[in-house]
């Protein structure tokens, strides 16, 4: 569910859809499209690389302090153990923001 937050804010609210929206070439200086993702399991990233198909834009992943293991089998098991508990992962700080 967390996902569909994500996809709420990248929806064209008038409904209508231009050429230019639909270029995948563009930048996000030309659409004022930013993705922004945070992707566990690589599902949301997906996703988010199908939105910036659509719409163009730039991607921005946004990334865990502490990396998750590699180990797909391991990394799933602490992905549920986080969701079951409700815990989110403090993030990368990246220099030059003062918030994000």
């Amino acid at each position: 569910m967390a996902g569909g937050g994500f996809l709420a804010g990248c929806i064209d609210p008038s409904g209508s859809e231009t050429e230019e929206q639909n270029t995948p070439s563009q930048t996000a200086d030309e659409t004022g499209v930013l993705i922004v993702f945070f992707s566990r399991t690589e599902n949301t990233q997906a996703v988010g690389e199908i939105i910036q198909q659509e719409v163009g834009g730039e991607l921005f992943e946004v990334l865990p302090a502490d990396p998750y293991p590699v180990d797909y089998d391991t990394l799933v098991s602490q992905v549920d153990q986080e969701n079951e508990e409700g815990y989110t992962p403090p993030l990368m700080q990246r220099g030059g923001y003062r918030g994000v």
